[in-house]
């Protein structure tokens, strides 16, 4: 629904977009998120929450064809279902 900032204050936002960097940083989600055995969110389709509906993580596929082939690949894939998702708003 929104965004509750550490002054107490809360706003709604259609979107938000959590960069935290070369690290799976999911300290902020607290308990809302499940992590697998190395600390990345589990995720369906590569990049879907399976807590949380319409939260995408990208950046948390690693294997032999390269971080930064995945986090493109990811990134992509995350905007397209994301624009669906918007469609069907």
């Amino acid at each position: 629904d929104g965004a509750r900032f550490t002054d107490g204050q809360a706003a709604r936002f259609d979107d938000i977009i959590l960069a935290t960097g070369f690290g799976a940083a999911l300290g902020p989600l607290g308990n809302l998120i499940q992590v697998d055995t190395k600390g990345f969110a589990r995720r369906r389709d590569r990049v879907v929450s399976l807590d949380q509906p319409g939260l995408y993580f990208v950046g948390h596929n690693y294997d032999a064809t390269g971080g930064l082939y995945n986090i493109s690949r990811d990134a992509l894939l995350a905007a397209r279902l994301i624009e669906a998702d918007l469609h069907r708003r």
